[in-house]
């Protein structure tokens, strides 16, 4: 510290000067000599500050970020505060009575806002709760919410990307059509956040009068400024849920301009998703451009004007103004203190400009904040609850977790649900390939707005390697699911193939006809069962033989005939024995000969009658013994021979003659009997 300040400064005093200045140094440490400001509503104010000190030595860390207030004292002995942060501070040369000049300037609390920046994500919350839960997490308390009950619905995504906190704040609160303005007290300034213009505060003296010679506490200059504006706002948005639903919100101006309902501004999107909001919405667009059809310029010495203070034009006014209603928007303070070293209220002054509108005229703030675009798609991760491998909704939508996103926790709450585009979408049919969680997918943003994001594509990542393994498969294609269910398409020459692989079950519904053409050959292997059923007739044609080989049993039924035609020769192999089952009868056509032969014993059996019939020679040879037996009878007629062998008899018969032996001997009959030996 130096050597006059060590001193102390009671040689100096800032006591019932214009302007004065409070700060953590200490009284007087500085003198202030000259104040240029400026507030405006929804703005930040700044006032630059002119300082004298003894102490040339002022460290800036004891005086940057620090909360001071400045005093404006009017001629009444009044002071008005102005409570404030010292956002920046400089030392400069000395004056000739050997104080040093320093400059600060002071802003409000909420300026700190703009020293940070950051990407994040709020769900499920209105507009004033974001900012109350800002304002809250920065530690600011000196806040008032001043809303009319107007039902602000929450926004399901809001993403601050890439930007200040107070331009996240400023642009959100501009859109919906709140406005701000700082009330000034001794030791804080309060920020008033308001959507009516009951939130602005009466000045304590009712009418402020005219006088162009600039007497104290009066206006000096006025000049009221009409705008043409367009007669009406129209704007226009899309809701997934409801496609068909006509979101197109009109409002027109009150305000009676010629021409002006012939114009019309038109935006889209709107940023909506209901009618209702989207109506007021538009609203508070018309009631924008509406606030600035009346503005007043002004000049005053009047040292309590400030932004959203209320009052009405006195005398001296021009016929048609008196009496009229303002609220000032915008004020210019300049002040000087040169009574310190010059005599009592030499070169010591105050003025102002300002701006002001009609207090009849609601006003809502510019959009003056842009919206932050993405510059192009990113990449996102997909999230869901712990141990869920697919988290989706009705929609197919899914979350996820983008990687700038530094609050995230990797759960289903990183994000809204996020469309997902696929190779088609119709009512009832198209694509549907649904991102899994832990995939990294591609995110575009509709007109670049972080607020509305759209997964148009999915790529692979060190961790999720791609499916068909690179390079050594290059030439493949392949749909593949996380469970291996696949269809690979092999593209190297000479070798190509497709593939189709189901893990597990496998179905194929034709509802007309179906054709599979193959050129060469066709395999198939079944490990188990295979069942075919035919509705309606059954046709199979082999134009170079067929081979079947089946190394269990065959089984066959037909309900109905069967029938097989054989066009060539027929040769059955039965390695094993064979069974026959006939129920209802069976007949055998054989055009040519018949030849069987059986290597082993051949055994016949009937139930019922047996007839042979040939019409020409029958040969019967047995290399061995012949027996032919019958419970009944045995019958062998030739012509009119017959031999007949019963239980009882043996009868031998041709035309007259018979020969028969029975139990009681041999009897012989006929016309002439002849006996040899």
């Amino acid at each position: 510290m130096s050597q006059a300040s060590a001193g102390g400064y009671s040689d100096v005093s800032q006591d019932a000067r214009l302007i004065s200045l409070e700060t953590p140094l200490g009284e007087d440490r500085f003198i202030l000599t000259s104040v240029s400001g400026e507030e405006a509503i929804s703005e930040l104010f700044r006032f630059d500050l002119e300082l004298l000190s003894l102490d040339h030595a002022i460290r800036p860390e004891d005086i940057v970020g620090y909360d001071v207030t400045l005093w404006i004292r009017n001629n009444d002995g009044q002071k008005r505060p102005v409570r404030g942060v010292v956002s920046r501070f400089s030392a400069g040369g000395m004056n000739i009575r050997g104080m040093r000049l320093y400059r600060a300037r002071v802003v409000p609390w909420l300026w700190l806002l703009t020293q940070t920046s950051d990407c994040r994500i709020f769900q499920d919350l209105n507009v004033p709760g974001i900012v109350q839960r800002v304002l809250k997490e920065y530690g600011f308390a000196d806040f008032e919410m001043s809303l009319s009950s107007e039902d602000y619905p929450k926004l399901e995504f809001c993403v601050q990307y890439r930007e200040t906190t107070f331009d996240f704040l400023s642009r959100l609160m501009e859109e919906v059509g709140i406005f701000y303005f700082f009330r000034h007290e001794a030791g804080r300034h309060v920020m008033v956040v308001a959507d009516k213009n009951n939130s602005f505060r009466p000045l304590e003296q009712d009418a402020v009068d005219f006088s162009e010679d600039g007497h104290a506490g009066q206006i000096s200059a006025w000049d009221h400024f009409y705008a043409l504006h367009p007669g009406r706002w129209a704007q226009n948005d899309f809701n997934f849920l409801s496609p068909a639903t006509d979101l197109k919100a009109e409002a027109p101006s009150t305000i009676p301009v010629a021409h002006a309902q012939e114009l019309e501004r038109y935006d889209y999107p709107g940023r909506y998703s209901d009618l209702n909001y989207g109506r007021m919405l538009t609203l508070r667009r018309v009631e924008a451009e509406e606030a600035t059809y009346h503005t007043a310029f002004g000049a005053s010495s009047h040292m309590g004007l400030f932004p959203g203070a209320r009052f009405k034009l006195g005398a001296n006014f021009p016929a048609g103004e008196t009496s009229q209603a303002f609220v000032v928007r915008r004020v210019r303070h300049e002040a000087r203190e040169g009574s310190y070293f010059a005599g009592d209220n030499a070169r010591t002054s105050y003025t102002n400009t300002f701006e002001a509108f009609l207090a009849s005229v609601v006003f809502r703030p510019p959009r003056a904040t842009p919206r932050p675009v993405v510059q192009g798609p990113q990449t996102a991760t997909v999230v869901g609850p712990k141990g869920e491998e697919i988290h989706t909704d009705e929609h197919g939508r899914v979350r996820v977790r983008f990687h700038w996103d530094r609050y995230a926790k990797g759960d289903d709450r990183d994000s809204c649900w996020v469309r997902v585009s696929q190779n088609s979408a119709g009512k009832g049919w198209g694509g549907m390939f649904m991102p899994h969680v832990g995939h990294e997918v591609v995110v575009s943003f509709l007109e670049g707005d972080p607020d509305r994001p759209l997964i148009t594509g999915r790529v692979y990542n060190g961790k999720n390697g791609n499916s068909v393994g690179m390079p050594a498969n290059k030439t493949q294609s392949a749909i593949r699911d996380h469970s291996g269910n696949e269809v690979v398409l092999e593209g190297k020459k000479g070798s190509e193939d497709i593939r189709i692989h189901a893990v597990k079950d496998m179905h194929t519904l034709v509802d007309n006809n179906a054709d599979l053409h193959v050129k060469v050959k066709l395999t198939e292997t079944v490990d188990g069962g295979q069942e075919v059923t035919v509705s309606k007739g059954y046709k199979e044609t082999i134009t170079d033989g067929a081979t079947s080989t089946i190394t269990g049993g065959l089984k066959s039924t037909v309900n109905g005939p069967w029938e097989d035609t054989i066009n060539g020769k027929l040769t059955e192999k039965i390695t094993g024995g064979e069974d026959r089952t006939v129920s209802s009868g069976r007949k055998v056509t054989v055009d040519g000969g018949l030849t069987e032969t059986v290597t082993g014993k051949h055994e016949t059996t009937v139930t019922g009658e047996i007839k042979q019939s040939s019409t020409a020679t029958t040969d019967i040879h047995s290399t061995g013994a012949a027996t032919f037996t019958s419970d009944a009878s045995i019958k062998i007629a030739v012509a009119g021979s017959v031999i007949e062998i019963t239980p009882m008899a043996i009868t031998i018969s041709s035309g007259p003659s018979t020969v028969k032996l029975d139990m009681s001997g041999v009897s012989v009959s006929g016309p002439k009997i002849s006996l040899n030996g």
